[in-house]
Order: C-alpha cells, then structure tokens, then sequence
C-alpha cells in the first residue's frame, strides 16, 4: 500500500465512523457502547471530517470528496440549531419568572464548603442538586441556605450517586415521587404568579458500560411517562447523562420538551468532564421545559470540586387567561 492509498484509507475510516455516529442516532440505536460515545461527543466529534473534505478535494479523491462533503452538511445541521436562538414568545416579556439553579454537586467531591459557597451567591428561587450527599447538607446548614431555601425536599445518599434535592424559596405545595425502573424521581410544584409548575430532577443512570445501557435507556423513558401524566408547565432538570444525538434524549423532547440551552442559542457550551487534563466536551446537563415555559436566559455555574459545570436558567411562565 502507497502512503497516498493509506491516507485515504484513514479517510475512509474516519468519514464511516462519523456517519455511523449519524445513522445510529437517526435509527436510534444505542449499542455497542462505543456507538453511545461518538453520539455524546457528536458536536465536537464529527470535526474531524472536515480535515478529510479539504484533503480529498486537493488530491482528487472524488467518491471520498463526496462522501465527506454528506457527512460536513450534516454536521452543520447537527450544530445549526444549537447555537441559532429561538425567538421569545411575546407574552414572555410580561409573564412571571422563575430561576432554577443545577449542579450535580459529586458525591466524592472534596471540597463541599467551597461548592456550597458558590451555590450560597447564586439568587435562584429553586436549587435542584444531584448525588447530594449528608455532608452537602450538612454544609448548606452551616451557609444559612436551608434558611434561604425553607422549602425542600431531599434525599442525601452516603457513599453513592443517587442523592438529590430541591430547594425552593417558594412554598412547594405538593411533593411527588415516581419510578423511573431502578431509579426514583423525585418531583415539586410551586406557583409562579396563577400557574403551578411541576420541577422534576433528572438523573439517570449513566450508560458508562454496555451492561448500564438497558438502565439508562428505561430510566429515560421513564421519565417520558411523567412527561405524560403533566397537567400544567413542566421543568426537568439536572443530569440527564445524554447528549443532544444520544436517541433516548431525542425520544424524551418529542414528549412535547424543548431544551433550554438550545432555545437560548447556547446548545455548545459543555457541561462535562469538568476537572480533567481536557475541558468539557459535552453537555449532559439539561433544563427540559414545555409549551408553557420561555427561556430568558442560561448563564453556566462552576461548583468546585465537581466533575459537572452546573447551569442557571430563568424562565419566564405563562399565565392563565
């Protein structure tokens, strides 16, 4: 094989494994699990096809031309929504707001005190935190926030993931708790203005292995069926642990959600890994609203400690007639 063969031969690989990632998420299919990778990192990912288009049309290499042209055209339709804002709603100018502060805080995370300091300066009405643990709790005492946030409801887990808390300046007037297969969702209502607002937090199972990816899948669609059973506006928000291609995200949106950061034109800031030697490369952390819900604005939060960039998103609620 000529080092031009073996070039395009790289091309090739590269071009089909960036289709793959595309047809999958199309089919919606989530196996093997390096499929469920390429689908969480598509944004980025799918760059690379673009170094191949420019090289094969400077040597010629016209079927390889092509076929990395289809796959640039669907990258650009891929990010074109997520960083295009959606008009406002006319009546979200008038409306009452609402402010939801998320962080999946880590339940290993070393430095609770700096985190709950960060959270302390944030002047949200509702703070949803996942794999809350009861030293987290234990530091937002000691910060005065449970006197801020009267109004809670919290689930603190020791040593594991399956923490979380609401944490509302409003009165929460009903308290909900769903299953979602292995994983138990936990759900709040507050008023804002002559509207209850259901606030569901997300946080799914994370499709780190091939055997967790069953659980993930179910865990989301159970979150779809309390999508389902709504009678009013609608907030999910946390770690979804799924990206804008993963197919379990894309079926939970057609349940009649729209996401928050693609609404605000801010679809490719990243949330996750935070920490690591690389910067985020994906988001998996959402606010999912319905019809009822405009976004006014997505600001990003740090919580220290944490392998998550948390968000901050006002919402504005429309009222009843």
């Amino acid at each position: 094989m000529t080092w031009r063969q073996a070039v395009q031969t790289v091309g090739w690989l590269i071009v089909a494994a960036c289709g793959w990632i595309l047809v999958s998420s199309q089919l919606g299919i989530t196996w093997p699990f390096a499929t469920v990778a390429g689908q969480a990192f598509a944004p980025i990912a799918l760059v690379v096809a673009w170094p191949v288009l420019i090289a094969a049309a400077g040597r010629r290499a016209w079927a390889l031309t092509a076929a990395a042209a289809l796959v640039c055209l669907a990258h650009v339709s891929v990010v074109a929504p997520l960083v295009r804002q959606d008009p406002r709603p006319s009546w979200a100018a008038t409306s009452p707001t609402l402010t939801i502060a998320s962080a999946n805080v880590l339940f290993e995370n070393s430095r609770p005190t700096a985190g709950v300091a960060a959270l302390a300066k944030v002047d949200a009405d509702v703070i949803v935190l996942v794999e809350l643990t009861p030293v987290w709790v234990d530091e937002m005492r000691l910060a005065g926030l449970l006197e801020r946030y009267p109004f809670h409801e919290m689930t603190p887990v020791k040593g594991a993931a399956t923490g979380s808390g609401i944490f509302s300046k409003l009165p929460i007037a009903a308290e909900y708790a769903d299953q979602a297969q292995a994983r138990l969702v936990h759900s709040v209502d507050v008023v804002v203005g002559n509207q209850t607002v259901r606030i569901v937090e997300l946080h799914p199972q994370a499709p780190n292995s091939g055997p967790m990816l069953d659980s993930w899948e179910k865990q989301i669609e159970g979150h779809a069926t309390i999508v389902d059973k709504r009678a009013g506006p609608m907030v999910l928000v946390g770690d979804l642990n799924a990206s804008y291609l993963h197919p379990p995200f894309r079926q939970l949106l057609s349940h009649g959600l729209r996401d928050a950061h693609e609404l605000a034109g801010e679809g490719l800031t990243f949330s996750y890994p935070l920490g690591s030697s690389v910067p985020p490369v994906t988001r998996i952390d959402h606010a999912l609203i319905t019809k009822e819900i405009a976004v006014l604005s997505v600001t990003e939060l740090t919580i220290p400690g944490s392998d998550h960039r948390g968000f901050i998103t006002r919402l504005a609620v429309q009222q009843h007639p």
